[in-house]
């Protein structure tokens, strides 16, 4: 898959195709109508297939424009510490902590969502959309899935597999901040996964019928180079994983 860099603000990006959109304002957490419009323009040689990083977590509604130009039904699989899925506190901003939600209630051809690797504690207080279905992890770091059971670790991929409507492509999403902190630095609160259960779980989609990926996460400082690095190893994986 072709890799593509989009950077939000200054953070660090490679040398492969790097789409700057860090002279746009209005896009820290929140972004209105007007600097959505920009970014898409921005985006409009970006093909939907490929591996897309997006800076920090603080873009992370950067997949709805992705999302938006599918055009057949589809399973949204996210990969994050949090739910996304809170109410929008300013009408008509689109936000880094409610993109999921407004996926769900304004792409029709979304059909399902998958939010591994949140707090379940968030999960069980967030009314979801039927359509959504979630394996968090409890204080005790164990999972718990959206009917309240408990999953083995062993046993996640199988819970996964079959919630997932095989005759539906997936586009995936991945905020670095479902890693446990000593996997890597990501800015904002962080969870329990180790990037070999990440590797894991993100090869259990290779053979799946992908349409897209975004990768998103890590500190927003370029001085922050042990951070930098850590999840430099963390891209780098994730480009492994589906370009071998």
């Amino acid at each position: 898959m072709k890799t593509n860099y989009i950077r939000m603000s200054k953070s660090i990006y490679y040398d492969e195709v790097d789409v700057d959109c860090s002279d746009i304002s209005g896009t820290n957490c929140y972004c209105d109508d007007v600097a959505m419009e920009k970014i898409e323009e921005r985006l409009i040689d970006v093909p939907l297939c490929g591996i897309h990083y997006i800076d920090s977590g603080n873009y992370h509604y950067m997949t709805l424009p992705f999302l938006r130009r599918i055009d057949e039904d589809f399973v949204l699989v996210v990969f994050d510490n949090h739910t996304d899925y809170q109410e929008v506190a300013f009408g008509g901003l689109t936000s880094c902590g409610a993109w999921i939600r407004e996926a769900v209630d304004t792409i029709p051809r979304l059909k399902q969502v998958v939010l591994i690797g949140a707090e379940a504690a968030a999960c069980e207080e967030t009314e979801f959309d039927d359509r959504v279905s979630w394996l968090g992890w409890n204080q005790n770091g164990k999972f718990v899935n959206s009917e309240g059971i408990s999953v083995e670790k062993s046993d996640v991929l199988d819970y996964v597999g079959n919630k997932l409507d095989e005759n539906l492509p997936v586009y995936i999403s991945v905020d670095k901040d479902v890693l446990a902190r000593e996997e890597c630095k990501a800015d904002w609160s962080q969870g329990v996964m180790t990037l070999a259960d990440l590797r894991v779980a993100l090869s259990f989609f290779k053979e799946k019928n992908i349409l897209g990926i975004d990768v998103c996460g890590g500190p927003d400082d370029l001085e922050d180079y042990e951070g930098n690095e850590s999840n430099r190893e963390v891209d780098e994986v994730i480009k492994e994983i589906f370009r071998g």
